[in-house]
């Protein structure tokens, strides 16, 4: 089908005016394909029974005006849902079944819902958080570097980083407890 005012296919923006944005600030997979962290405009292209969701990296367009199929980043299909019992008079976007590491978003319109899965490595995605906490001043706070070493080791990963934080907590606290002795034994007595 042609966009509005375009001249070549183009599919619906999901929403109104300029296009439909959605931001991830860590890589996701939807319906299980892999989608990089960013901002991507966001774009369905609806069949008889299935849909294409359409993730582009054009998030500056109006609507699909200027549509450009080259940009598309990701295109993933799903099933559609019609004849809904419960009418929405107004478009909007549902966000049910949250676990801690997934949640569905359903795009909701009249008798219409057009649902998909966002999943995140949330190992992962917190290891690469705590990592980068470390590497920062709070990467010299012993109480933060110990939560750190736990976490790894409850979780079961990144044993040889968890090793190090544990070691320097413990140096920490050593060379603390060396160098202000003195100073506190002084104010005690």
């Amino acid at each position: 089908m042609l966009g509005f005012g375009s001249d070549v296919p183009s599919p619906w923006r999901a929403g109104a005016d300029e296009c439909t944005t959605m931001s991830f600030s860590t890589d996701v997979t939807i319906n299980g394909q892999m989608l990089k962290a960013g901002k991507y405009a966001f774009f369905i292209e609806l069949g008889k029974d299935e849909s294409t969701l359409i993730f582009n990296s054009n998030i500056h367009a109006w609507g699909t005006y200027f549509y450009d199929i080259s940009k598309d980043v990701l295109r993933v299909s799903t099933k559609q849902q019609k004849d809904q019992k419960n009418l929405k008079e107004r478009l909007e976007y549902a966000f049910t079944n949250q676990t801690p590491k997934s949640v569905e978003v359903a795009l909701e319109w009249e008798s219409w819902r057009i649902p998909f899965t966002v999943e995140v490595d949330l190992k992962a995605t917190l290891l690469a958080d705590i990592q980068t906490q470390m590497s920062g001043a709070i990467g010299f706070d012993p109480p933060s570097l110990i939560a750190a070493a736990n976490w790894c080791l409850q979780q079961d990963i990144n044993l040889d980083q968890a090793l190090g934080w544990i070691n320097s907590a413990t140096i920490l606290i050593w060379v603390v407890s060396i160098v202000f002795r003195p100073y506190l034994s002084s104010q005690v007595s």
